[in-house]
């Protein structure tokens, strides 16, 4: 999925299904060679992360819990342009 053409021989006789919506999984999606990606929220922990991180230092709050659980990005064929949209806004190219 990290590579050009990984998918030759394989997605035209099988169902993909893969993890990381990045800009190179996504253009598979968007091709139609894989079904579904499914991946953590990339632009969304870094801000929580640093969310928790001042709430700590500055105002001496923990976590409401150890775990943070957040929800996965679900892109499928039919949505993945529309979510690369996303990487072009958080690499500030747009």
């Amino acid at each position: 999925m990290y590579t050009d053409n990984a998918l030759d021989g394989i997605y035209e006789n099988a169902k993909i299904v893969s993890m990381d919506p990045l800009p190179l999984p996504l253009d598979y999606a968007m091709k139609g060679q894989v079904q579904v990606l499914v991946g953590q929220p990339y632009f969304g922990w870094g801000e929580k992360s640093v969310e928790m991180i001042i709430e700590k230092l500055h105002f001496d709050r923990s976590p409401a819990s150890e775990m943070v659980i957040a929800d996965f990005d679900i892109v499928t064929t039919e949505t993945a342009e529309e979510f690369a949209k996303n990487w072009k806004t958080w690499l500030g190219e747009d």
